[in-house]
């Protein structure tokens, strides 16, 4: 167990390369390791860990300036597990705006065919024992992209799963169509976050650009497992320091999601602890926290203005004298209210015959208002250092 959490979290690899203060280094590391939904899953057999380093191994070398080293390493990632596809986007989009930072349109095009031809023989690679043997191609594709398997696996906090209650997607429209549908609205809600990070990419930006596009994956795509979640927490866990609010309470909301799937698989016992713990330690300091901290200091495009650091229209900071992510802590902190009660009258009331998931419905509508509420959350934050920055340059000119 110790060795899985130690080997497997792979913040470690990348607070080591990214800062050199020593508390820094534990915070984000614990952060890691102890989630309360990463904890509980270490005992499942989900080979998440393996794929992970490949992952931090591609962030870590593209904001480094390897960008080739950082392609080959992402392509290795994809077809290891297509679970990578999570962050496709924001990688693509990134590499596309730093091959655009170019001065001249000669070196514009030479570094988009470079990182193409990398990407090319990668795959070249990987695939040419599949396409030696007839037909071995297709039977990888069909598991790389299972679409037979349905919308979504059970009860999971996304778009498609929250509101089927309502709207009987399944039964209205062809499975083919729902792949269209899911992909589109996909692309849709990483779309602004793809547009910030080809104008003005940054280190910074692709980890966001990496929560951005985790979650749009996990809120609108098909297909969606529940454990899909945790892809949203590898990059949101390695912003921590920046944004601890959010590091704090999204692993609480993405264990609540899989409470249905944790309690199938025996494991209510090991989520209580989990989740129980990371809120006496983690959870109540977050406030603190993003109060105190600052930007991640890895370029200028990470300065930061104290406007920046608040979330969203400044209206509502207004109204209540407290920053965003002060907002975001207490409406958590709100919320484990119901989540409570929910748990409860699990417990101790049996729903109706005729809604025998009552409950399974309760925790991931729950979780779905918190995750898509953190993906709005991360979107504004993304655009609003790339305006101060802009309205900085304006400044300076004038």
């Amino acid at each position: 167990m110790l060795c899985s959490v130690l080997s497997g979290s792979p913040v470690v690899f990348e607070s080591v390369w990214r800062w050199k203060n020593g508390a820094r280094k534990a915070m984000v590391a614990f952060g890691g390791a102890a989630s309360a939904s990463c904890l509980a899953h270490r005992s499942w057999p989900f080979p998440v860990q393996q794929h992970h380093f490949g992952l931090c191994g591609a962030a870590a070398a593209i904001a480094a300036g390897h960008d080739c080293w950082g392609s080959m390493l992402f392509c290795l990632s994809l077809n290891h597990k297509q679970m990578s596809m999570y962050y496709a986007p924001a990688f693509f989009a990134h590499l596309l705006g730093k091959c655009l930072q170019k001065p001249s349109m000669t070196q514009q095009v030479f570094g988009v065919a470079k990182l193409g031809l990398v990407v090319v023989a990668t795959f070249a690679v990987c695939w040419a024992p599949f396409l030696a043997s007839p037909g071995g191609a297709l039977q990888v594709l069909h598991r790389l992209v299972p679409v037979k398997r349905g919308l979504y696996e059970d009860y999971v906090a996304n778009f498609w799963c929250v509101t089927s209650p309502v709207f009987k997607w399944r039964r209205v429209y062809t499975q083919q169509a729902l792949v269209t549908m899911c992909a589109g609205a996909s692309l849709v809600a990483a779309l602004p976050s793809m547009i910030h990070q080809i104008m003005s990419p940054s280190p910074r930006g692709l980890l966001m650009g990496m929560a951005n596009s985790a979650l749009a994956f996990f809120l609108f795509s098909y297909q969606v497992h529940e454990k899909s979640i945790l892809l949203a927490l590898l990059p949101v866990t390695l912003l921590a320091f920046d944004q601890p609010v959010v590091a704090a309470w999204l692993p609480v909301w993405a264990a609540l999601s899989m409470y249905p799937l944790l309690r199938k698989d025996g494991l209510s016992i090991a989520y209580l602890a989990c989740l129980l713990l990371w809120l006496a330690v983690v959870a109540p300091r977050s406030s603190l926290q993003s109060e105190q901290q600052s930007p991640v200091q890895t370029g200028h495009a990470y300065t930061q203005s104290k406007r920046s650091r608040r979330l969203g229209p400044r209206v509502g900071a207004k109204l209540v004298g407290v920053s965003g992510p002060q907002l975001l802590h207490y409406a958590s902190l709100l919320s484990l209210l119901p989540a409570a009660c929910i748990h409860v009258a699990q417990c101790f009331v049996q729903p109706p015959a005729q809604l025998l998931h009552l409950y399974d419905a309760a925790f991931v509508t729950l979780s779905f208002v918190h995750i898509f509420s953190t993906a709005v959350y991360f979107n504004v934050s993304q655009w609003s250092l790339f305006m101060s920055l802009v309205s900085k340059k304006h400044s300076k000119r004038s």
